[in-house]
């Protein structure tokens, strides 16, 4: 992504990606799901969260593709319907 991407979005790319981070983080303290099993089922990627936890550059396609695995699974936890 372009720097002048990111100052049309006002959010630098860094930035969205720790929000992710944070919001990944919530999900597995809430949920009390491994970060293997939120890899392997957001993403088909065992690895991902402790990669993202070391830095890892996400591509908007991989971001969207987790957002939009989080937006379905979030409301499942109070519920008591998270995971499988």
């Amino acid at each position: 992504m372009s720097v002048e991407k990111e100052h049309k979005m006002n959010i630098p790319i860094r930035d969205s990606a720790l929000q992710l981070q944070r919001r990944v983080e919530r999900f597995l303290k809430r949920s009390g799901m491994p970060a293997t099993r939120f890899g392997r089922e957001a993403l088909g990627d065992p690895c991902f969260v402790s990669e993202l936890r070391r830095g890892r550059e996400l591509r908007p396609v991989t971001e969207k593709r987790v957002t939009a695995w989080l937006d379905e699974q979030e409301p499942r936890l109070g519920t008591g319907r998270c995971g499988r």
